[in-house]
């Protein structure tokens, strides 16, 4: 008797077991049922693939892609951001590194090749997920939650240095708007201090403002980020007269704080920024992988901007644009006029090739050159001649 009801509150417990939800996974081997949804066909890809059965793992997402490629834009993404929410960049990842799955292939929608599923999918996640951490409103909200409870502050903070480079605008409108309190400027300022490597370079093209408080502010952001990027900056802003003293001031004690004493070089500042623009000429800045480069510039009417440019472009501007800081300085330095006409007249070929004239590839080019003397244009000729 006591045999049978043991037996019974085993089958009890085995029928509980049966019946009760999987908690924390969709499926489990064998399948409870058979995939239908494209979350229950994603959950078996991710079973197959934990198992090492890549091959049945192939077929399960085959299966996955045509229901997700088959669901309007604006489901797709709900399901997909779902998933990376769920489950990570990593998941998708792992499936562009699995042979088995990369033979799977689906047409490309932007240039109408074959590429392998797994890739097609991992570009759109990226695309979804780019548009949600670069949306303006998303932005804004959290950057409202810097003023709530501590724990709703930290999250604030991760998901706004998860947008990057793409929150800094935002940040800067609120932190150099006069008539928002001292309180909510040291939020900002702290959420600054707290961003990752990615958003430092929107946060440089600050230094440029014609406001003394806020760059004096991102001067100190500077320091206290111990940004060794900002001291070419530094150095310009170190000699730079056309600004309130005290902040011309402060970028030379900042200046010497990253040199770790009194800079005994000041006054050499057109120097260090031709040297800026020497080393964009010669291709010796490490940029982004990739051709795709973001250019940012401060403008004093619409504050800090941001505009697409190849690695070229960039390099052209950058180039341009620390000649010109130490035109500023010096405006009959020879080697800074050197360095600018030369990068001028490199990118402007290379645009155009060596068969158009000047006159049709770069107008304002000509223009600048036409208003050039002609020992600085044989200056500019022997530098050339003598790299090759």
């Amino acid at each position: 008797m006591r045999l049978t009801c043991c037996r019974w509150g085993i089958v009890v417990v085995a029928a509980m077991i049966t019946a009760s939800p999987v908690a924390a996974q969709d499926f489990i081997l064998p399948y409870q049922k058979t995939p239908e949804t494209p979350r229950e066909f994603w959950a078996a890809v991710k079973n197959e693939i934990q198992l090492g059965n890549y091959k049945r793992a192939a077929q399960m997402l085959q299966f996955f892609w045509q229901r997700v490629d088959a669901l309007d834009q604006a489901t797709q993404k709900r399901l997909l951001l779902s998933l990376y929410d769920q489950d990570g960049l990593s998941m998708f990842l792992r499936l562009t590194n699995i042979e088995a799955l990369q033979k799977l292939k689906g047409r490309d929608p932007a240039t109408g090749k074959e590429r392998p599923i797994a890739d097609l999918l991992l570009a759109r996640v990226g695309k979804f997920v780019d548009e949600r951490l670069g949306d303006p409103g998303r932005i804004r909200f959290f950057i409202r939650q810097l003023n709530k409870s501590p724990e709703e502050r930290a999250y604030a903070i991760l998901q706004l240095q998860r947008s990057g480079s793409r929150a800094v605008p935002h940040l800067i409108q609120v932190l150099a708007d006069s008539s928002q309190s001292a309180a909510e400027h040291a939020r900002i300022y702290n959420a600054l201090l707290k961003m990752k490597k990615d958003a430092v370079p929107a946060m440089l093209a600050c230094l440029d403002a014609r406001d003394p408080v806020l760059r004096s502010r991102m001067i100190t952001l500077m320091l206290e980020r111990a940004e060794r990027d900002a001291v070419p900056y530094l150095w310009f802003l170190a000699e730079y007269r056309d600004q309130p003293e005290t902040a011309r001031k402060l970028a030379e004690d900042t200046l010497a704080r990253f040199l770790h004493g009194s800079p005994r070089e000041l006054g050499r500042a057109k120097e260090k920024c031709t040297r800026e623009a020497t080393r964009y000429y010669n291709h010796e800045v490490e940029m982004r992988p990739g051709d795709q480069q973001t250019i940012w510039r401060w403008d004093d009417a619409k504050g800090l901007t941001s505009h697409p440019a190849t690695r070229s472009q960039a390099e052209e501007y950058h180039g341009i644009y620390w000649a010109r800081k130490a035109l500023e300085l010096d405006p009959t330095y020879r080697p800074a006029q050197i360095v600018m006409l030369s990068i001028a007249m490199e990118k402007a070929v290379e645009r155009s090739g060596v068969d158009k004239p000047l006159e049709q590839a770069a107008p304002e080019l000509m223009n600048l050159l036409h208003g050039a003397t002609p020992a600085l244009l044989e200056d500019v000729l022997a530098r050339a001649l003598q790299e090759g």
